[in-house]
């Protein structure tokens, strides 16, 4: 994905409790089928550099392993026992065979034991899946949302030209909250983008509006603070003309410090 697409769904995530519920549905399938070798060569490496790079996957893969040898275990066939010739059972009459062993899932309403046991396991998955949305919502609900650090840039600062405005991350900052001076325009809306150092784009705003505080005009653009590393940055802001697209109006520097 560009980054204006990873930064659109990380913020539809975070909002749209649906979209978050059935991206858990993904990751299980994906753990899954990880376990049962049915990824590509290169999309197995990608799971392991990538998706395994948050704890709680690592916590949902252990798990997810730790039940595929649970139901290998269970599924193991039983040593076959030899049968009692007719013959002995000629010399001993009064000799009681003992009642066979009642399988692991035999409580189950289902007498193929092929079907107990898959439905046993759809059970302890289904379990675990809503145990798992009910701790992700207790603790989000309990930590609560992260800091906001709001930063006010001016335009046309550089690098020869003056001090870069300092954007320090080093506490537990959820979002960047960026008050852009707005030089003299009339735009009724603007963007605003994220470059790195060398130029790369790693975030886009949607479209904002300008608001009014002491006599000045700023606009207000939130950054997720996860996309930004230690470096300098540059922001650009863009203003929607008469006929839809946009023009450069302002650029901006900042330096991310922790």
């Amino acid at each position: 994905m560009t980054p204006e697409g990873s930064s659109r769904i990380e913020e539809e995530l975070l909002t749209d409790d649906a979209l978050f519920q059935e991206l858990l549905v993904v990751e299980d399938e994906l753990v899954d089928e990880y376990l049962g070798h049915r990824l590509a060569p290169a999309d197995r490496q990608s799971f392991e550099t990538l998706f395994l790079a948050a704890p709680e996957r690592q916590q949902k893969l252990r798990f997810a392993r730790a039940l595929h040898k649970y139901v290998d275990l269970s599924e193991t066939p039983e040593p076959m026992t030899d049968s009692v010739t007719d013959s002995a059972s000629d010399e001993k009459p009064d000799v009681v065979k003992p009642s066979p062993k009642r399988s692991l899932f035999s409580f189950l309403p289902f007498s193929n034991p092929t079907v107990a046991r898959s439905f046993a396991v759809a059970m302890v998955l289904i379990v675990a899946g809503v145990s798992w949305v009910l701790f992700n919502n207790w603790r989000q609900q309990t930590q609560g949302p992260g800091a906001v650090l709001a930063i006010t840039l001016t335009p046309g600062l550089t690098r020869d030209g003056g001090e870069i405005q300092k954007v320090n991350l080093s506490g537990a900052i959820d979002r960047v909250e960026l008050r852009l001076a707005l030089p003299p325009s009339d735009y009724q809306s603007y963007r605003s983008v994220v470059l790195t150092d060398s130029q790369s784009e790693i975030w886009t705003s949607k479209d904002l509006t300008a608001v009014t505080d002491s006599g000045r005009s700023f606009v207000v653009s939130s950054v997720p603070a996860k996309l930004l590393v230690v470096g300098d940055y540059r922001m650009k802001l863009r203003g929607r003309a008469s006929n839809g697209s946009f023009e450069d109006v302002a650029s901006y520097q900042f330096r991310v410090t922790r």
